[in-house]
C-alpha cells in the first residue's frame, strides 16, 4: 500500500493485492467514496483524513 497527501490534507492510496491472491483489490477500495480499480491493483483518489483509521482497520481485517 502506498499513500500520498495533497495540500488539502486529503489522502490518496494505492493497493496491490498479494501475488498469491490477485483478487479483491477493486472491491476493497470501492467501499470508499472515490475508490475503485482492477482486481489486482486499485486505490482511492481522495480519502478524508478522518477515514484513515477506518482504512487501517479494513486493511487489517482483509489482509491481516
Amino acid at each position: 500500500m502506498a499513500f500520498g497527501v495533497n495540500y488539502d490534507a486529503v489522502l490518496s492510496f494505492s493497493l496491490r493485492a498479494p501475488k498469491n491472491n490477485l483478487y479483491g483489490a477493486a472491491d476493497f477500495c470501492s467501499q470508499f467514496a472515490t475508490g475503485g480499480g482492477r482486481e489486482g491493483a486499485a486505490g482511492v483518489n481522495a480519502l478524508p483524513e478522518a477515514e484513515l483509521q477506518e482504512l487501517i482497520t479494513a486493511t487489517a481485517n482483509k489482509y491481516g
